[in-house]
């Protein structure tokens, strides 16, 4: 039986589908879960710790900021 997971969401759309970037400007996709974690959005692995989580952006729509700013729940 495959584990449920609980997913942080955009605060301004409400999608989980979240990246961030390295120094270089290169994108890694990410999933925010409920419990803090960072895993890669397509293998569900913990991302690595050097890996800078402080910003990060939404996939779907312009929001970006501090993963503190994303909500649990979302209301359309």
């Amino acid at each position: 039986m495959k584990e449920s997971r609980r997913y942080m969401l955009c605060p301004l759309c409400g999608s989980r589908r979240l990246y961030v970037k390295t120094e270089s400007g290169e994108e890694h996709y990410v999933y925010v879960l409920t419990d803090d974690s960072v895993v890669y959005a397509k293998t569900g692995e913990p991302i690595p710790e050097d890996l800078d989580t402080s910003k990060m952006w939404c996939a779907d729509c312009s929001w970006y900021g501090p993963p503190r700013k994303l909500t649990a729940r979302f209301m359309y």
